[in-house]
């Protein structure tokens, strides 16, 4: 979500924006599989990587939510 911080988007454009690029990577991935020797693509391959990439997000959103909420509780005790 870091590329998508520059741009002023609102937040469910960012992680959609995240999301998708994850995809298209985790694909184009598995499509140079095909032409190595000794490798295969697979369709659950992208599955997984997808799956890795939303719980990483969601992690990510997590730490941003508690940070932010540290941050507004610092700020009352001032």
């Amino acid at each position: 979500m870091a590329l998508t911080s520059t741009y002023k988007l609102k937040e469910k454009y960012k992680i959609s924006i995240s999301l998708v690029l994850g995809v298209i990577y985790a694909m184009s991935d598995e499509l140079h599989q095909m032409f190595s020797p000794g490798r295969s693509a697979k369709i659950s391959d992208v599955y997984i990587d997808t799956v890795g990439i939303l719980i990483g997000m969601t992690v990510l959103l997590l730490i941003l939510k508690i940070n932010q909420e540290i941050k507004n509780k610092r700020q009352k005790l001032k």
